[in-house]
């Protein structure tokens, strides 16, 4: 297969009907299924979700527990395993503090106070554990539907492009060298 058939493949092999993400089907984005996780893992997630993201939306936590478990889905084995350990190792940080409980366990506001002095604290593998987990969780966080209508945000004029040029490609289209693929088109 010649570089621009790999390439091709690569990129429509991933559009499969029965996989297209519900919340923009038209997209053809594939939805990941959740990475496999115990209910305590799910537990620690949460705690972590509601003392890092802004509180001003309701009933969110569900939502954005299962965008990041989604997300786990695509990254390398060594990424999702030293995030998971970070999930239970802040989870339990708290009990060597004068809190005595787990950060799920923990208030909204607790969980912020603790995080905020534990990644500033005298562990350096802190700051870059709680900096890792913060990243993935706000990125989750503000790519949901509720926060880009309470701020106005609608999607690019470049992924709409993008998206454009998926549709071309799924329907048989060369791209052109303006498409700016990865890989060079013969």
């Amino acid at each position: 297969m010649s570089l621009k058939g790999q390439a091709l493949w690569r990129i429509t092999s991933y559009i499969r009907p029965e996989k297209v993400a519900s919340r923009h089907p038209k997209d053809h984005w594939i939805m990941a299924d959740p990475f496999p996780m115990s209910r305590y893992t799910k537990q620690a997630l949460k705690g972590l979700v509601r003392a890092m993201c802004p509180t001003e939306l309701p009933d969110f936590e569900d939502e954005v527990v299962d965008q990041v478990r989604r997300m786990m889905q695509f990254m390398l084995p060594m990424t999702s395993g030293a995030l998971f350990a970070a999930f239970h190792l802040l989870d339990l940080a708290p009990l060597a503090s004068s809190y005595k409980k787990t950060l799920h366990e923990l208030t909204a506001e607790e969980g912020a106070v603790f995080l905020h002095n534990f990644e500033h604290g005298p562990i350096p593998l802190g700051n870059m554990m709680v900096f890792g987990v913060r990243a993935l969780i706000l990125s989750s966080y503000f790519d949901r539907e509720a926060f880009h209508d309470q701020i106005g945000y609608a999607p690019t004029p470049f992924m709409n492009q993008r998206i454009a040029l998926r549709h071309r490609l799924k329907a048989g289209a060369s791209p052109s060298k303006k498409d700016n693929l990865p890989v060079e088109i013969e």
